[in-house]
């Protein structure tokens, strides 16, 4: 027993000692718990998570302004009113999950609503975020019941409804036995809800028209519009899903090539490299020109494979800065890796803990509508969420060079970061 225990205490004194080991093992579990506890709790009405919409009025009513600014009012939404090409833009380029337009004609609708067809309202949502775009549909159904409710509640409200109601009862033709008792009633009804309006109080008798509604009555008509149909060439779901599927493997590329540099230093590959007549930067040169070649080489496998999908590029030369931005960026981060432990053990614990971070905050694992504004904001140093915007932008999002250079000046900033931190803190003496 004695030899067991002294064993056990050795392995632990070992696990101490390494203190990169140690984290991943205690820390790391701890910070991810902290993550996902911050992402999913409710928190307060400050810390809400608010979904970025545009908001295009085209309309220009009193009706369709007081709908948006019950949008604006609304917890949950951060709304912009934008131009209707504004806001096309900026669900192309993911700076908005959606925009909700208010055709012509949406205010004339809602002051005919008992008598005539419900008003209209286009949904312009990202296919990338179908959560958000199904939360915002359910908002805008609750908000149209809401204000229908209010109609109902007050007179001043009522009263145009029931009026464009009598007149078109006045002038529907024909001799229908039912119409007489109908024009009748919104006569009477007229006379009733402007006596109310005057003395501006409720009644219970102004609610009951909503038993006239038909059984298939709605206050408000939701039309979704996929954002893709702005564009032409072909169009597939597995457009949404290679971007993620693709920053995986390049996750996974410089980890691997990050672990294998610890382990030629380990096992002193680098010191009889370094006898030989290649100098420092030859030897570092030659091993982040081939995890950039990788990165290159699964870029190109998986948009090869996908193109059988529909996973088509709609401007092919667009890659031509995009695949060696990505590449820059993660060759970047392999030589980072290299130098977060001595052992392999250690570099493989912090190296993937640094991976699995900068994915949870670039919305790889999860979907950034779900994440505080903080944590929003700190997705920016993410190369993972850049990634993903630029190869959705060059697939289906429709970007041109002007949209697409900021996303390739970010991957390339990074890169050039990691690099730099990498190099100065590479140690040849342990080489």
């Amino acid at each position: 027993m004695d030899k067991l225990w002294t064993l056990a205490m050795k392995d632990l004194r070992l696990l101490l000692r390494d203190r990169a080991g140690l984290f991943f093992t205690v820390a790391f579990p701890l910070l991810y718990a902290l993550f996902f506890g911050a992402v999913f709790s409710p928190g307060g009405e400050d810390e809400a998570r608010r979904i970025p919409v545009r908001l295009v009025d085209l309309d220009g009513s009193p009706a369709s302004r007081a709908f948006l600014d019950s949008l604006g009012a609304r917890k949950g939404l951060e709304c912009r009113v934008d131009s209707l090409a504004g806001a096309e833009a900026a669900v192309r380029r993911g700076r908005a999950s959606a925009a909700i337009i208010l055709p012509k004609g949406f205010g004339e609708a809602t002051r005919k609503l008992l008598s005539g067809e419900a008003p209209q309202v286009e949904l312009l949502a990202d296919p990338a975020r179908q959560a958000e775009g199904a939360l915002l549909q359910g908002m805008l159904m609750e908000l149209a019941f809401r204000r229908l409710q209010e109609t109902f509640q007050r007179p001043a409200l009522m009263l145009p409804q029931v009026r464009v109601w009598r007149d078109s009862l006045a002038l529907a033709p024909g001799k229908d036995p039912t119409l007489q008792p109908l024009r009748r009633w919104t006569g009477e009804l007229d006379l009733f809800l402007g006596h109310l309006a005057r003395q501006d109080s409720l009644s219970a008798k102004a609610q009951t028209g909503n038993r006239l509604a038909r059984p298939d009555f709605t206050p408000l008509r939701v039309v979704t519009r996929a954002l893709r149909q702005v564009r032409e060439g072909p169009q597939s779901a597995f457009e949404v899903s290679f971007p993620q599927g693709l920053v995986w493997g390049l996750i996974s590329v410089a980890a691997s090539f990050g672990l294998s540099l610890v382990v030629e230093r380990k096992e002193g590959t680098l010191r009889r490299l370094r006898a030989s007549p290649l100098r420092r930067r030859h030897i570092l040169g030659g091993k982040a020109l081939a995890c950039a070649l990788a990165v290159v080489a699964i870029c190109l496998a998986m948009l090869l494979c996908g193109r059988p999908l529909g996973v088509q590029a709609e401007r092919p030369l667009l890659l031509l800065a995009l695949i060696p931005s990505a590449a820059a960026a993660f060759t970047g981060l392999m030589l980072l890796v290299s130098v977060l432990g001595r052992t392999e053990r250690a570099a493989a614990g912090m190296g993937w803990s640094l991976m699995m971070v900068l994915a949870m905050a670039g919305g790889g694992m999860v979907p950034l509508m779900f994440m505080p504004d903080w944590m929003r904001t700190l997705s920016h140093a993410s190369p993972v969420k850049w990634t993903i915007l630029g190869f959705e932008g060059v697939l289906w999002r429709g970007f041109g060079w002007t949209e697409l250079l900021p996303v390739c000046v970010v991957l390339l900033s990074f890169g050039a970061l990691c690099a730099l931190v990498g190099l100065k803190a590479f140690r040849w003496r342990d080489a």
